[in-house]
C-alpha cells in the first residue's frame, strides 16, 4: 500500500544497488509513515526487515536487532531473523533454538564443554568437510561446514572438546583455504582460524610462524566493525597472542599490553566458560533476505 510512496522507491533501489547506508536512510523515513498509517501491516513489517538488515551488514548490531525484532512482531515470519540478530549480541538464553539448525549435536557439545569427545556423527560430518572445494558460491550450508571446522578446532584449542592433534590444524586451514563470506555472519571464520593455528604453532615451538599467524589475525579482525561476540572471539586471540609474548624473552611487556588489550576489548578480566561457549556456537546467517524479495515481488 506504501510502494507508491518516493520514500519506499529510494529505498528499494538503494537495497537493490546494495548502498545499505542510502538503503537504510530511506527505509527510516518509510517506517515512520509506516508506523503512523499502517502499523503492523506488511509494509510495516517488510520495512522493518529491510532497516535491520541495513543495520547488520552496516555493522550496527543492536539497532538490526531491534528493527528485526519489530519485523517479528509484526510478522512471525521474522522471529528467526530476529533471534539470530540477538544472538549476536548476548550468549543464548533459549538454546533451545539451536536444535533446529544445521549442526545441532556440534552446538549441543560446544555449550557442554568439557574436554569431552565430539559424537561419531559430527566427527564424520566434519571429517567429511571439502571448505577448499565446495565453498566458492557461498552457499549457507557450505558455509556453515566451514564454521563447523573452525569452531570445533577452536575449541579443541581451548580445551573446550577432545580432538586429534592432527586434526585440530586440518580443520583450521580448511577455513583459511575458503572463499570466506565477507559478511558479518561468517567474516570472523578467517582471523578465528589464523589466531588458533598460531597457538598450535606457538604450542609446536615454531615461534616465528606463530607470530606470523597472530599479527595475521589481527589485521583481519581490523577489517570489520566488530559485534559483541566477535569482541569475545577477537579477545581470545589478545589473550592467546600475549601469552605468547610473555615467553619470548625480551617481549613480556608486550604481551602485558596485548592481554591489556584484551581486558579492554572484554570490559572483564577473562573471557568466562559461558561466553567463550557462545562465542564458538555455529549460527547461521541472518536469513532475511528471501522473505524480504517475497514481499517486495
Amino acid at each position: 500500500q506504501l510502494g507508491s510512496l518516493p520514500e519506499v522507491a529510494a529505498c528499494r533501489t538503494a537495497y537493490q544497488s546494495k548502498d545499505f547506508a542510502a538503503c537504510l536512510t530511506a527505509a527510516e523515513r518509510a517506517l515512520e509513515i509506516a508506523k503512523q498509517y499502517l502499523p503492523g501491516s506488511a509494509d510495516h513489517a517488510v520495512l522493518s526487515a529491510v532497516a535491520g538488515r541495513c543495520c547488520w551488514r552496516l555493522g550496527r548490531f543492536t539497532a538490526a536487532e531491534s528493527f528485526l525484532r519489530d519485523a517479528a512482531d509484526a510478522d512471525g515470519r521474522f522471529r528467526s531473523s530476529a533471534w539470530r540478530a540477538a544472538a549476536e549480541l548476548s550468549p543464548i538464553s533459549d538454546a533451545s533454538r539451536l536444535k533446529e539448525l544445521p549442526w545441532a549435536e556440534l552446538n549441543t557439545a560446544l555449550l557442554e564443554g568439557g574436554g569431552k569427545q565430539l559424537p561419531d556423527a559430527v566427527m564424520s560430518a566434519l571429517q567429511a568437510t571439502d571448505a577448499d572445494s565446495a565453498a566458492t558460491d557461498l552457499e549457507k550450508d557450505t558455509m556453515d561446514k566451514v564454521a563447523a571446522c573452525v569452531s570445533a578446532a577452536e575449541a579443541a584449542v581451548l580445551g573446550r572438546i577432545e580432538l586429534s592433534k592432527e586434526m585440530v590444524p586440518d580443520l583450521l586451514k580448511r577455513g583459511l583455504n575458503a572463499t570466506i563470506s565477507e559478511t558479518p555472519s561468517y567474516f570472523h571464520l578467517r582471523p578465528r582460524a589464523l589466531q588458533h593455528l598460531a597457538t598450535v604453532h606457538f604450542r609446536a615451538q615454531q615461534a616465528v610462524t606463530a607470530e606470523g599467524l597472530f599479527r595475521a589475525a589481527d589485521d583481519a579482525w581490523a577489517q570489520s566493525t566488530l559485534s559483541p561476540r566477535c569482541i569475545v572471539q577477537r579477545a581470545q586471540g589478545s589473550f592467546a597472542y600475549g601469552a605468547f609474548l610473555q615467553k619470548w624473552e625480551g617481549r613480556e611487556r608486550q604481551g602485558e599490553q596485548e592481554v591489556a588489550r584484551a581486558k579492554e576489548l572484554l570490559g572483564r578480566e577473562d573471557v568466562t566458560e559461558e561466553m567463550a561457549a557462545w562465542a564458538s556456537l555455529v549460527l547461521p546467517p541472518l536469513g532475511v533476505e528471501e522473505l524480504i524479495e517475497e514481499m517486495w515481488s
